[in-house]
């Protein structure tokens, strides 16, 4: 544990002073996740899980700093079923709760779009990240009960925003994971919350994983034909880590793709990123599909994304998620 966090120290320290590089001084920072288990684990990649929540965290933070995970925090095997217990209590008794991240239009400047992030705020086990329990949820079966709560919450507090200018009311973004895209009862389930909140369907905006259309793909394509039926809108998240192919785009109803962060965080100095997202930008366009860059995070980026033609993006460059009650007073 203390050689990893001189580590950490020593990556930072080494860091806070800018890199020459053609006579132009280049300045970088790093979020650094640190896990350490001294007894073996059944799933050594659960180590690698930990860091990587870690590191959301030292991002959520403010950067350039370093976080160690708290394994006291999570869910591990001879604690599961107290986890349990109090994943299902904070479903049933609102202990969840939901933060809003802003999507922009990079022409006008304007919030055209909220993503629902759900948080658990344990009285004892404190903030949960939704990197520990919605895995959680998903292994236990109750996914469909989390993306439930979280689909009526969002859409009910959707109808409290305010609309910018002369434009339309902010859609809400909501994620559905693979498993919840295989379920038959999900389309009957978000048409019942759509009806009991009065939310138009056009509102409400479903990020599914690219993945999910790599396996089963028939299935997952007939039940996001059910979904568009209702008329709420589809964006595949995290674009670009598999193989979508282009006739899905077509035949599939898809309104956006949300490129990933990982190619969006270099740029727009490194090169390879920088044509893959022109690339995916280009093939969109043809066929109507609005393109979202996930993880902005300088200006210099939304800049560069502005002049390709990108449509819309997310990330701390435009804000970070807040309240409901933060984002549902109007602006002056």
């Amino acid at each position: 544990e203390a050689v990893a966090i001189t580590a950490a120290r020593n990556i930072l320290e080494t860091l806070r002073y800018p890199f020459i590089m053609n006579r132009t001084a280049i300045e970088l920072s790093a979020s650094i996740g640190i896990a350490v288990r001294s007894t073996v684990l059944d799933r050594p990649v659960d180590l690698l899980r930990w860091a990587d929540i870690a590191m959301y965290q030292a991002k959520s933070i403010g950067k350039h700093c370093f976080v160690q995970f708290e394994s006291a925090r999570y869910p591990e095997d001879a604690a599961r079923p107290e986890w349990e217990r109090a994943l299902r209590q904070a479903i049933a008794t609102d202990e969840l709760t939901l933060d809003y991240q802003p999507i922009v239009d990079l022409t006008t400047g304007e919030i055209v779009a909220h993503e629902a992030l759900a948080r658990w705020r344990h009285p004892r086990f404190g903030l949960v990240p939704p990197e520990a329990f919605i895995p959680f949820a998903d292994e236990i079966g109750l996914a469909g009960a989390v993306t439930g709560w979280v689909l009526r919450r969002a859409c009910a507090d959707a109808l409290g925003w305010p609309t910018q200018g002369a434009g339309n009311p902010p859609t809400v973004v909501v994620n559905l994971s693979s498993r919840q895209l295989a379920d038959p009862d999900t389309s009957d389930t978000l048409a019942q919350i759509l009806e009991t909140t009065g939310l138009a369907p056009s509102r409400l905006v479903l990020d599914i994983p690219e993945q999910a259309l790599m396996h089963h793909a028939t299935a997952i394509r007939d039940r996001i034909h059910q979904l568009a039926e209702l008329g709420v809108r589809i964006a595949i998240d995290n674009f670009g880590r598999g193989y979508t192919s282009l006739s899905c785009l077509r035949s599939c109803g898809i309104d956006a793709i949300k490129i990933d962060r990982s190619f969006i965080s270099s740029l727009p100095d490194d090169p390879d990123s920088a044509t893959i997202v022109r690339a995916i930008i280009g093939l969109a366009q043809p066929f109507g599909v609005r393109t979202i860059a996930v993880g902005v995070e300088t200006e210099a980026q939304a800049r560069w994304l502005r002049e390709l033609g990108c449509d819309q993006a997310q990330g701390f460059a435009f804000g970070e998620p807040a309240r409901f009650r933060d984002i549902s007073r109007p602006r002056p």
